[in-house]
């Protein structure tokens, strides 16, 4: 559960970052016409976006690993909370 909180504190990190990385593209790339700027940027708005990707691959899987295990302990607790209402097997 931990886990899952820092997954979304990075991914809520990296949402800001493509942004300001799109700004310096168009102020400094696009604006001053610095092109040498243009590839180190994508670069960095490649990785970012990679990064991205991965975390929110990462965070869905935790997600639904969690509702798994919490579907699993509510069927187990109405089972046994049910058990005894069940009808014999061996008549």
């Amino acid at each position: 559960m931990i886990a899952l909180s820092i997954v979304n504190i990075l991914l809520s990190g990296m949402l800001t970052i493509a942004p300001l990385v799109t700004k310096a593209i168009v102020d400094d790339v696009i604006a001053k016409q610095q092109l040498n700027l243009l590839l180190p940027y994508l670069i960095l708005l490649l990785a970012v976006m990679g990064a991205r990707a991965a975390t929110t691959y990462f965070y869905s899987y935790g997600q639904n690993k969690l509702g798994q295990l919490v579907m699993t302990d509510v069927r187990a607790a109405l089972y046994f909370a049910n058990a005894g209402w069940l009808p014999d097997q061996d008549r």
